[in-house]
């Protein structure tokens, strides 16, 4: 039996390794380096060379396509991959020749056009892009579900939403499991045309295929974003009765649940799918029991959690919130601390105490922790740690530190209304009137029924004239 030089370097363990890979490399460039003979197989230079394409190597790929096209002179693969090459080296003129040669040869192959399209895309030269998809359309009968994907996305990227919308929709008329198109579809509709227009696409979609999760789910999320739980549910449920275990079908429906307060029902989920994925049904059973008054058995699901994991924050937190909503602060600091001491810098764990701290009376460690969370890049709505560590300081009189952190947290969030009413509050404790009422003008200007903040913050201030004055003026714009 004849073997090629490929079946000496690899044996069927590990031919598709990147070691591999880089010996057919070394091996090319010595054989070319000393004009030598080696013997390769198109399969193991195709995969090298789409390797280094893949791995941003051009240079390198380029090399071994020479060498094969030194032996396979007229193989279309090989032509195809040094255009391709070459687009990637920027040397557009010669990748556009050798596409002109293949098109003469064989006018059906829809790579040459999409490739002369890329060419035309980084040049921007949109009529010729999109006229090369056309051609790539006209020539392949095979996959032209693909060419609309995409054209599709080339629309997309040019903020073109209709043409992409046309595309894509061609697409999945073809191609029902192409997620990354109903995702991009979805998207469109929600920022950009409207999901009233999705959701009459979508209800013809899935009325003509009834059987695809894909429509269906989409049509979830759009129900979903128009506050519309109750569809949004019937949406999912659809996707479910087809494959129950669709987990992201499963969530958004518990986060529906949730924002319709139907707890019962998250747990009967949760318990149906808790081995499933055990974890994520179990935290979602405990945070819901929590969220019904069920504190002990919440509690008994966290420290399930808690148990198999002894560096689960979420499990942590949830011990330490309901240990607190008993009122056994002790237990719920002493969860806190063996947590901060495995995860130092962990800010959720930082803020949690913090808070907890400041419920409890204790100030100054209150305001320690919730200032290294903040340090540490809290990386949840951090206008609210501002908020709380500003009153925690107020609570100790401390009027100019609290302005400093109000101040701090609105060069993050600016225009914050929330904060900008409490620095009105801060100022005006500290007689300094002026500031106060221009910022209470800032705040309110922002969010009009917000300025009890205010009051609740500067109790002083409640019989001033010109806030009222302020407040009036606005109520009557």
């Amino acid at each position: 039996m004849c073997m090629s030089f490929g079946d000496f370097l690899f044996d069927g363990s590990n031919a598709d390794s990147i070691d591999n890979y880089l010996l057919i490399y070394k091996s090319v460039k010595e054989a070319t380096d000393n004009s030598k003979l080696i013997f390769l197989d198109n399969q193991e230079l195709e995969d090298s060379i789409t390797y280094f394409i893949d791995e941003d190597e051009p240079q390198k790929a380029l090399e071994i396509i020479n060498y094969a096209l030194s032996i396979f002179t007229e193989n279309v693969e090989f032509i195809l991959l040094k255009a391709e090459t070459l687009i990637d080296l920027k040397k557009f003129e010669e990748a556009l020749i050798l596409l002109n040669i293949i098109e003469n040869k064989e006018p059906y192959n829809a790579r040459v056009y999409l490739l002369r399209a890329s060419i035309y895309e980084i040049n921007n030269e949109g009529d010729k892009v999109i006229g090369e998809y056309h051609k790539a359309l006209f020539n392949d009968v095979n996959e032209p579900e693909l060419i609309y994907e995409e054209l599709g996305f080339y629309f997309l990227s040019k903020e073109n939403y209709n043409d992409a919308v046309k595309s894509f929709k061609k697409c999945i008329e073809i191609d029902k499991e192409n997620i990354n198109v109903f995702d991009a579809l979805t998207d469109i509709y929600i920022e950009h045309l409207g999901t009233i227009e999705g959701l009459s696409f979508f209800e013809q979609f899935t009325n003509a295929n009834p059987e695809c999760i894909n429509a269906w789910f989409s049509a979830g999320c759009l129900f979903q974003d128009e506050e519309l739980y109750h569809k949004a549910i019937k949406a999912y449920e659809k996707v479910l009765q087809i494959d129950e275990h669709h987990l992201i079908s499963i969530e958004n429906v518990i986060q529906c649940l949730k924002l319709t307060r139907n707890f019962k029902r998250i747990v009967k989920i949760c318990r149906y799918y808790i081995d499933f994925m055990h974890p994520y049904f179990v935290y979602e059973m405990a945070e819901t029991l929590f969220d019904m008054g069920e504190v002990d058995d919440s509690l008994k699901h966290y420290f399930q959690l808690y148990d198999e994991n002894q560096n689960d924050i979420e499990a942590i937190l949830g011990i330490a919130r309901c240990y607190a909503f008993q009122g056994y602060y002790k237990k719920a600091f002493q969860f806190l601390d063996i947590g901060l001491k495995n995860n130092i810098d962990n800010t959720d764990l930082l803020v949690f105490k913090g808070l907890l701290l400041k419920e409890t009376g204790e100030y100054d460690s209150a305001a320690k922790d919730l200032e290294k969370a903040l340090l540490l890049g809290f990386d949840s709505d951090n206008s609210d740690v501002f908020f709380e560590l500003a009153d925690v300081y107020c609570e100790i009189d401390d009027f100019n530190a609290a302005i400093d952190a109000l101040l701090k947290g609105l060069d993050e969030n600016k225009n914050n209304p929330k904060l900008l009413f409490f620095l009105a509050a801060c100022y005006y404790n500290f007689n300094n009137k002026e500031k106060a009422y221009l910022t209470f003008e800032d705040a309110i200007v922002l969010e009009k029924n917000a300025y009890n903040i205010f009051f609740d913050k500067c109790i002083i201030a409640q019989s001033d004239n010109y806030i009222m004055d302020i407040i009036q003026k606005n109520n009557t714009i």
